[in-house]
């Protein structure tokens, strides 16, 4: 009769959501639901956000009962490196912007409806990007053996223009911080 028992605790267990956590510690997986984040407009940041709480395994966001509040408070670039334009003949002393950083901000909170149940907590991370300058004929060409070559067969896809820098930057940037939020949720909620 006890052994009955004893062999329907563990189904009980598994059937409430109960999974084996690292070392002694064990984990309840709760449901998340991640609206659109605002100021999100291609939906890249509420993708990675989704994709890094389904990987950690501590979530399943398939349940509307907890709502992940995110909202993007600093959006910054900032200059981080220069060169000198040694063909600029009128200004000796003229510097180019090659380098930037992206940094961002955000402000988590864990709702059920109206009720905060955790935060607001902020995360910040950044990225740094290179490009080069469409404007100088220095950066898309050089002379060999007296003839003009474009840089461009020579990048590896790594030359880009300031726009399309920052564009393939920002996934990283955006996984990056959806992994620093689903770590703070998972050691702080």
């Amino acid at each position: 009769m006890f052994s009955k028992y004893l062999l329907l605790i563990p189904l009980l267990l598994t059937s409430c959501g109960y999974k084996a956590g690292v070392g002694y510690k064990t984990v309840f997986s709760c449901g998340i639901c991640v609206p659109n984040i605002q100021g999100d407009h291609k939906g890249l940041f509420t993708s990675e956000l989704t994709y890094a709480l389904k990987k950690s395994g501590l979530f399943s966001t398939n349940s509307k009962a907890n709502q992940l509040r995110v909202k993007i408070c600093k959006n910054i670039n900032q200059e981080i490196g220069w060169r000198q334009d040694f063909k600029n003949t009128e200004d000796e002393h003229r510097v180019i912007v090659d380098e930037k950083r992206k940094i961002l901000e955000v402000e988590v909170s864990i709702c059920q409806g109206d009720k905060v149940c955790w935060g607001p907590k902020k995360v910040r991370t950044f990225v740094d990007y290179d490009f080069f300058d469409f404007d100088s004929l220095d950066d898309l060409s050089f002379v060999l053996n007296g003839t003009r070559t474009t840089t461009l067969d020579f990048s590896l896809g790594q030359l880009n223009a300031q726009d399309s820098a920052l564009d393939s930057s920002l996934s990283s940037l955006y996984r990056k911080l959806s992994e620093k939020i689903v770590e703070k949720i998972s050691l702080e909620w």
